[in-house]
């Protein structure tokens, strides 16, 4: 083991098709042949992860729910997970719904629209395209009355015209959860590098010794990384991969 690439997965690994190019394809897998690690590290919960990855056999760990979960595909193990209290994901549910919002909840093993009896790792909000900034703002607030959640990532995805809240629980992030992983492996961080294109990705520049943002990234995380490459739909990751392997990286 070698060398560690935690790579996001929407609008930064796949563009609008959702489905990974065949220059992306090449470049993971020439990273992996030279014996290193490639890791899906995405706002998606386990199963989401797990249906996107399986035509593929290139991430040996997860990291889902933002860094709430940390999984071990190959032992299907889970190395690490931080549940949201069971009163705080209903009152997350109930103002969801009855403000017209569309709410998923994420387990370790499902993605449901309704509340489940299972421990439950993110709740994620849907706000569909017209919306106003005072509804936004509205849902901002209502979280921040919680101190023990925290939104990690707030996006609006032009693609498909809606407006998306991740909802975790308190100082879970997708970098701290990369600092386990790394010392569950026993690798050094110099030997860590990421990309992704949001605003849940920014945590990932501290803990790791490289960090790429895709071109059609948030410009908070274009500010903090240190090389920006070509888009999602240009086969950014290979791009970030090839420089790696190539000694490049300014």
């Amino acid at each position: 083991m070698n060398k560690i690439f935690f790579c996001d997965i929407d609008d930064t690994l796949v563009g609008k098709d959702k489905i990974i190019s065949d220059k992306n394809l090449q470049s993971i897998n020439k990273w992996l042949d030279d014996k290193n690690l490639f890791v899906l590290t995405s706002g998606r919960g386990v199963v989401g992860i797990e249906n996107f990855a399986k035509d593929y056999d290139f991430s040996k760990y997860y990291i889902a729910c933002n860094g709430a979960i940390i999984y071990d595909k190959v032992n299907s193990r889970v190395l690490h997970n931080d549940y949201i209290p069971k009163n705080l994901v209903k009152l997350l549910y109930d103002y969801g719904i009855e403000n017209n919002i569309i709410v998923y909840v994420h387990s370790m093993y499902n993605t449901k629209t309704t509340l489940i009896d299972e421990d439950i790792y993110q709740v994620t909000y849907i706000l569909e395209e017209p919306f106003e900034k005072e509804s936004l703002d509205k849902v901002r607030n209502f979280v921040n009355n919680y101190k023990e959640v925290q939104i990690i990532h707030d996006y609006h995805n032009q693609y498909k015209n809606y407006y998306l809240f991740d909802i975790n629980l308190k100082d879970n992030s997708k970098g701290l959860a990369i600092k386990r992983l790394l010392e569950y492996l026993n690798i050094d961080k110099s030997n860590s590098f990421a990309i992704g294109n949001g605003n849940n990705d920014i945590s990932m520049t501290y803990y790791v010794d490289k960090m790429f943002a895709v071109d059609n990234a948030c410009e908070d995380l274009k500010k903090v990384v240190l090389k920006i490459v070509s888009s999602n739909n240009n086969d950014g990751v290979s791009e970030a991969i090839d420089i790696l392997m190539g000694g490049e990286y300014e």
